[in-house]
């Protein structure tokens, strides 16, 4: 049986996870942590969202493309899979 790897204790953190480990060696209280946890999500939420608006942009997307996609969606679910046995 092969030896299962262990992790190696050189592990490589990037810069977010250095600064938030010397974030938490402060002894954060648990309402503390879940803030900091709520601005992280927020951060990334809004990073993504940010993200898609560039993209419907760019694309032209419209609800009407939503609403393409939607039927295209709707059509192919209602289709019998030839694959099933």
């Amino acid at each position: 049986m092969p030896k299962k790897k262990q992790p190696s204790s050189s592990t490589k953190f990037s810069n977010l996870q250095h600064e938030l480990l010397k974030l938490y060696s402060y002894g954060m209280s648990d309402e503390e942590v879940k803030d900091i946890e709520k601005m992280l999500a927020d951060y990334f939420t809004k990073k993504a969202d940010d993200e898609m608006n560039k993209l419907w942009k760019v694309k032209r997307w419209t609800q009407e493309t939503m609403k393409e996609w939607q039927m295209t969606d709707l059509q192919e679910s209602s289709q019998p899979n030839s694959s099933k046995s």
